[in-house]
């Protein structure tokens, strides 16, 4: 009680949470400090109601490549969209992935990239940019992107909104 965390980057922010209650990490924490999510001289500083995370800029960072296919990291990102694409490249060859996973081959031999989570920042190297789920929403209608709304959308809408 009486404790407020708040920051820029969700896996930080449970991470901190997950110390202040004394309990193991959950998978999803574990997942996002192994990829390298957290951001470079993250600390947490103080006890009880004085703790404060102190972090340098987070980086713009590839979180996933395929061909020319980049999932761009970013910190504000949930680990719901985070895991879509994990669930993608874990079943691509099942039957209900097989339409998506054709469609996402076609973009990693064009090249394109794949933003997620609220202020993303990328590189853009690509001339085609997906913006995935309700946080991309306003860099999709601001740059002219292909959007796939939804939090996190479902197979099925990348499949359909996917060109």
């Amino acid at each position: 009680p009486h404790v407020l965390i708040s920051g820029h980057n969700c896996g930080e922010i449970d991470a901190t949470a997950c110390r202040l209650l004394g309990i193991d990490e959950p998978e999803h924490v574990r997942l996002s400090r192994s990829a390298g999510v957290f951001a470079p001289g993250y600390t947490v500083q103080g006890e009880g109601a004085g703790i404060r995370l102190r972090a340098s800029p987070p980086a713009v960072s590839e979180f996933k490549r395929i061909g020319r296919l980049r999932l761009w990291s970013n910190p504000q990102a949930c680990t719901m969209c985070r895991y879509l694409f994990r669930d993608v490249q874990h079943n691509f060859l099942k039957p209900q992935y097989f339409k998506l996973t054709v469609k996402l081959l076609f973009h990693a031999v064009r090249g394109a990239e794949i933003i997620i989570g609220k202020n993303p920042q990328w590189r853009k190297e690509y001339p085609t940019v997906i913006c995935i789920g309700a946080c991309t929403r306003q860099a999709a209608k601001d740059g002219g992107y292909i959007h796939i709304p939804g939090c996190p959308p479902a197979i099925r809408d990348l499949y359909e909104k996917l060109p």
